[in-house]
């Protein structure tokens, strides 16, 4: 009998490839409060089985009566035991382990260790030859095969190309459940990115991975009809708030509840920039008494709550006094974002300036609560607003030319937004007017510019940006004459990782002349050239280079 075991995790509350040693002298309980194998999973009884070492049947695992039993291979077993042994599965509520090897290394393989570091040289040429060998793709295994088209297993391989589209780490994904919702044959598989993210795939006839829409982590089905009749039988779901339907072959958002608010702290604004006569801004000067709420807000005091507005008819009132009669996706106040004038997004997808602003009739029903500087009516409007200030800041919304400042702010305004409970409300003080001011949750048409605030503030100079998912070769006509080639290296350093990673030189105005490079490490750098701005983003993770991206824009006149 084999006393040399341990347990991998594959799934569940513990991160998958964990290792837990099992040793014959040391039986391992298995909770949600055990000392020995502690499982925060909620279907996991506090004392829930035990692991021990019996001289007669090797390693046997004892369900210790809980609420959801322990199921070994997939049998059910409560209050019973069974023996287990390499290649045994077990599953304790949702988190599951397969049984597997433990080696032992004698004591000699550390002298040999040793001595291996001294043969320097020729452990460089043998880094050298392993960074020249293909890299496998990254797998993942679960508890019974995935339908995967025309093939089954219980090994999901990922695609490196959907992997570096998302800038994934495949060390840190895991399988968080499958399903077959449209009851086709084929599997949807529902992939946790640690805490960032989750993404729903599915496959095609041959295999190849069909993207059904990236969510965010901790959603749950939301039960809106009978089983099965939800929009092609998957299940709307509900992600802290924000809805998901599936339809046109991908989750995508439907609506929010509430309204989302950026706030900031009451008595946290700083007095406006005091400008001269010739238009220069000079030193900070303590604001005027009698206009408290007009400074701009303070960086690093913003907070986003999803609250419930109390009089929408007030807010229709507010839209008309400023000539605005249709529903609105976001309004915005002056100074909510330092620079950005006072501006709300229509339901046709148009940009409109208000006059005046609005930072005096926007109020909490609590004070503590803080002053409301921004509010966004429906789901999209909350993403248009996301991309409206990127854009103001950086010149497109993917805010790749964010100086750190900026990303401060723009970080703060993306944060999920907590819901406020109770007696905390949005009001406004405004005449009511008796239309819906809150626009139809939809998606909206693509190029808006954000109003800047005067003419002393512009807009971010327009900005491209273009990802690099292959390595090798490949150029950019970046205007003009100006043309960036962009040399990638193999995403997978497995040597010594020498040379740089990405290298853009510039070869369409005259002579190739460098630009930038970005070593394996990652980060990003910039440049610039012959009218260019320039800028390298590189993300790296455990499994090498997870993705990278280029932007450029014409550099901004003096």
């Amino acid at each position: 009998m084999n006393a040399d075991l341990q347990l991998l995790a594959i799934d569940g509350d513990i991160d998958p490839g964990t290792k837990i040693d099992l040793h014959p002298g040391e039986p391992i309980g298995i909770g949600r409060s055990s000392r020995g194998l502690r499982l925060p999973d909620p279907l996991v009884s506090i004392h829930h089985a035990r692991i021990e070492w019996d001289a007669k049947r090797g390693y046997v695992v004892t369900d210790l009566d809980s609420a959801t039993g322990t199921w070994v291979d997939e049998e059910c077993i409560q209050n019973a035991s069974r023996p287990i042994g390499v290649g045994t599965k077990l599953r304790f509520g949702e988190t599951s382990f397969v049984v597997q090897q433990r080696r032992r290394y004698p004591v000699w393989v550390a002298g040999v260790m040793a001595a291996t570091l001294a043969f320097g040289v020729v452990a460089l040429g043998l880094t050298a030859w392993i960074r020249s060998l293909p890299s496998e793709a990254p797998a993942l295994q679960w508890r019974e095969p995935v339908r995967q088209g025309a093939k089954s297993s219980d090994i999901l391989t990922i695609p490196t190309a959907y992997a570096r589209a998302r800038s994934l780490d495949p060390g840190e994904l895991r399988i968080r459940r499958v399903t077959d919702y449209d009851y086709d044959g084929i599997d949807e598989v529902w992939l946790r990115d640690g805490e960032k993210a989750e993404f729903v795939v599915t496959f095609g006839p041959d295999g190849r991975w069909v993207d059904l829409g990236e969510i965010p982590v901790g959603c749950h089905d939301k039960a809106m009809a009978a089983p099965g009749t939800a929009p092609d039988g998957f299940p709307a779901l509900d992600c802290e708030n924000v809805h998901y339907l599936l339809f046109d072959g991908k989750y995508r958002i439907s609506r929010h509840d509430g309204v989302v608010a950026w706030v900031v702290p009451k008595g946290k604004r700083k007095p406006p920039p005091q400008i001269d006569p010739e238009g220069h801004e000079g030193g900070h000067e303590e604001a005027p008494a009698e206009e408290p709420d007009q400074a701009p807000l303070v960086e690093g005091d913003m907070s986003t709550l999803r609250v419930v507005l109390k009089d929408p008819a007030r807010l229709a009132g507010f839209l008309a006094e400023r000539g605005i009669t249709e529903p609105v996706h976001y309004v915005v106040c002056e100074d909510a974002f330092p620079g950005l004038r006072a501006q709300a997004l229509t339901e046709s997808g148009e940009l409109r300036a208000l006059s005046p602003g609005c930072l005096g009739s926007f109020k909490m029903t609590e004070d503590h609560a803080g002053k409301p500087v921004a509010i966004a009516t429906t789901a999209w409007g909350r993403e248009a607003l996301l991309d409206d200030i990127n854009t103001f800041y950086a010149g497109s919304d993917d805010g790749l030319f964010l100086d750190d400042e900026d990303r401060t702010l723009v970080e703060l305004a993306t944060a999920s937004p907590g819901f406020m409970r109770g007696d905390v409300k949005l009001v406004m003080e405004n005449t009511a007017v008796f239309v819906d001011p809150i626009a139809k949750d939809r998606q909206l048409p693509a190029g808006r510019r954000p109003i800047p605030r005067d003419q002393r503030v512009e807009l971010a100079p327009p900005a491209k940006t273009a990802s690099v998912s292959t390595p090798g070769l490949a150029e950019i006509q970046a205007g003009g004459c100006a043309k960036l080639r962009v040399r990638t290296d193999d995403f997978l350093c497995t040597g010594l990782c020498a040379s740089d990673f990405l290298t853009v030189e510039e070869v369409g105005c005259g002579p190739a002349e460098h630009v930038l490079s970005v070593p394996y490490d990652g980060g990003v750098v910039d440049g610039s050239i012959r009218g260019l701005d320039v800028r390298a983003e590189v993300l790296t993770g455990s499994s090498g280079v997870l993705s990278a991206r280029l932007g450029w824009r014409s550099t901004p006149e003096d």
